[in-house]
């Protein structure tokens, strides 16, 4: 219910994302940190401003910038989950981080000085327990280099399938098989 958001949940809601079907996960990841860590909402997806790549490698954006206590953090969101009958592996989830800090790394070393943020987290949704242990197995397994000094914040849900999908499944569906 669009209604039950917070105002900076509303915002993110109502303004395009730069692509994919993340919108529904970026607005609940600002919700729990706004809920849980008072956070404020500083900017959208597409209102974080970067310079150009200095090289011909990704041009890596992250999801939002909050401020919590005071400091700004940027904001990075992925879902963990493989439909049903299929099992999210400690190989999956390794990818699936793997690829997500490259960006938040590259995200980091781009923003402009005006927005920049001390330090980013990666919120992972979690399709189920057996997901979120194997996100954490599979962070721990990781180079320092790679988790930086990220923060990797799970959440697990139940139902929620408009989380992990688009376009949305019927309430209490699972997504459809990839």
């Amino acid at each position: 219910d669009r209604l039950l958001l917070s105002a900076g949940g509303r915002r993110l809601y109502d303004t395009p994302n730069a692509g994919g079907s993340s919108t529904e996960s970026e607005v609940f990841s600002y919700e729990v940190l706004y809920r849980c860590e008072d956070a404020a909402l500083v900017a959208t997806e597409t209102e974080v401003m970067y310079q150009a790549p200095d090289d011909a490698g990704a041009n890596s954006i992250t999801d939002l910038l909050v401020s919590i206590g005071g400091e700004r953090v940027g904001v990075s969101v992925t879902r963990a989950y493989r439909p049903i009958p299929m099992v999210l592996t400690e190989a999956n989830a390794r990818d699936l981080l793997r690829t997500k800090l490259v960006g938040i790394n590259r995200s980091s070393m781009r923003v402009l000085p005006a927005q920049r943020w001390v330090k980013q987290i990666l919120h992972v949704f979690a399709v189920d327990m057996s997901a979120a242990q194997a996100v954490s197995r599979a962070w721990a397994s990781l180079d320092a280099a790679t988790r930086a000094d990220t923060i990797v914040l799970v959440t697990v849900t139940r139902g929620g399938g408009f989380i992990y999908c688009n376009p949305d499944p019927a309430l209490g569906s699972e997504c459809p098989s990839l």
